[in-house]
């Protein structure tokens, strides 16, 4: 029962594949001319940004920014311009996003920290005083250290982080859709 119980557990390693990016054609007009036609080489300030990268590069890197192309820009209008920051500044649900997103970008941090080894230190001292009888006086010191680290053997923890990562990214998008909608609803 022993070695058809591990058989089986052994199996489940087996069924595991790494992902990877399917390939897509995009033509490589829509990459540049369209996203600068509507303002992306625009920054917040209004000043021409070249060091921003491209909608397509952002969203191929884990971990970047959330930020949007602020294409109000393109229409030159001050005030537009300023209903729209103050939009993004002030809407709640962008703020809710933003928690989410930090919640996220924790848990990561969470999953990669399981990951560690685990070390404890503690230190005690007791004293203690009879106050009844012959006085008897007792003195207690300890110090205990633990070290613990889990190996793993079927994937789990990897797996785990792995998850939380994609759920990571996933929340930035979530960020970003919100922005959207806040800017365009404008």
């Amino acid at each position: 029962m022993l070695v058809v119980s591990l058989g089986v557990a052994a199996c489940g390693t087996l069924t595991r594949t790494a992902w990877t990016r399917p390939e897509v054609s995009i033509p490589r007009r829509w990459q540049t001319d369209s996203a600068v036609s509507v303002g992306a080489s625009y920054n917040q300030s209004g000043a021409p940004d070249a060091s921003r990268s491209s909608s397509v590069d952002t969203e191929a890197n884990p971990g970047s920014d959330t930020n949007i192309d602020p294409w109000w820009y393109a229409f030159g209008d001050p005030e537009l311009n300023r209903l729209v920051e103050r939009a993004l500044a002030a809407n709640h649900d962008l703020k809710t996003a933003i928690v989410n997103l930090r919640a996220a970008q924790f848990s990561v941090e969470l999953a990669r920290a399981n990951q560690l080894p685990t070390m404890s230190v503690s230190a005690g001292l007791s004293n203690s005083h009879s106050l009844r009888g012959a006085p008897v006086v007792s003195h207690a010191n300890s110090l205990l250290a633990s070290a613990s680290y889990v190996v793993d053997l079927w994937g789990s923890q990897a797996s785990s982080t792995g998850a939380s990562r994609w759920e990571a990214r996933a929340t930035e998008q979530d960020e970003r859709t919100v922005k959207m909608a806040v800017a365009y609803q404008m």
